[in-house]
Order: structure tokens, then sequence, then C-alpha cells
């Protein structure tokens, strides 16, 4: 690999071959050289994109048109407590609890599968078995084609807020009932 500076000034990333041919009873050398620029500029670009999703504190799952996980980023692990071995090539219900019903299921499959994004909760649980809440955002990915080639899941850890809520709930639920009686007592 080398660099090329063009007539214009512009420098270009280049691939050499060269190697020596024999013509006329003359050795001469054969050059090919490549602009490998774009190349070299879309690698940068892929590893770039690459470093985003590995470093990214929200968990990203990957998995084919059948549910079965193809890739997670490191979040991932460190949310459920699965080794990225014991996931990889497992249907994404390894998380689930079962508490969806059947019909949501259903929605959500639907959903996707007909190219639309889904969006939602899932009361989910880690290796250990201790459950945790997860606001999933689910969409498919496509090919050159148009034809959905895998599901790209965005995980995020909602448990305190979850429990923040039901907090909330049940004490506003126990201050209408005080207030109930209040009203009564008068």
């Amino acid at each position: 690999f080398s660099q090329h500076r063009l007539a214009n000034g512009e420098i270009r990333e280049v691939e050499i071959y060269s190697s020596p041919i024999n013509i006329s009873n003359k050795i001469m050398i054969y050059s090919v050289i490549r602009d490998i620029t774009e190349q070299r500029n879309a690698e940068l670009q892929l590893r770039k994109l690459s470093k985003a999703v590995e470093q990214s504190p929200i968990g990203i799952c990957i998995t084919d048109p059948d549910g079965i996980i193809e890739y997670i980023n490191p979040q991932i692990t460190r949310l459920t407590g699965f080794s990225e071995d014991e996931l990889l090539n497992k249907d994404a219900i390894i998380f689930g609890t079962g508490e969806k019903s059947n019909l949501e299921h259903i929605n959500l499959w639907q959903t996707i599968r007909t190219g639309n994004i889904w969006s939602g909760e899932f009361h989910n649980k880690k290796k250990n078995g201790k459950r945790y809440w997860e606001s999933d955002t689910i969409s498919p990915i496509f090919d050159a084609t148009g034809q959905i080639t895998h599901f790209l899941s965005i995980k995020e850890d909602i448990t305190d807020r979850k429990r923040a809520e039901i907090a909330l709930n049940k004490s506003e639920k126990l201050l209408r009932k005080f207030a109930s009686h209040l009203q009564n007592v008068r």
C-alpha cells in the first residue's frame, strides 16, 4: 500500500502489484496500480461504527428472521449475565419470563415481519433468574432488494424507572383511598 499524488495535488491511497515479465528476451516490470481510497475510507467508517456499537451503553442484539441471535454487544452480557457463547445461535426467547401473552408475541412478530418497527417493554430474566424490565425497540434490517434479512433489537434496562412507577401508582392508590375515607368521615 502506498500513497500517490495526483496532478491536482490530491493524495490517493493505492495498492501496487508488480511482477517481472519477459518480453522479447528482456525482463521488464509489469505493475498494476489500483486506487483503494474509497475502500480505505469505507473501512475506517465501518470500524468507527463497529466501535460505536461495541461501546454503546445500550444493549444491541441482532437476530436472523426467525429470532435466532447472531450478534450481541458487550452491554447485553452486562445486562443479562449471559456470556456471548451462551447467547449466540440461541432463540431470543431465552430472555423471556413467559409473562407476555401469545397475542402480544403474535402482534410483535407481525409488526416486524411486515417491515415495521415495534417498541415496547419486556419483563425479562437474567441468567441468574433475577427479573428486570427492559425497553425494547425492534426493527427489520433489509437487503438491497428490500427483503428482511435480520432484526435489530435496541435494549435498555428500565428496572429502576418501573420500580418508581409501581411505587408511585401504589402511593396514588393509597392517597385516593385515604381521600375517599376522609370524604366518608365528613
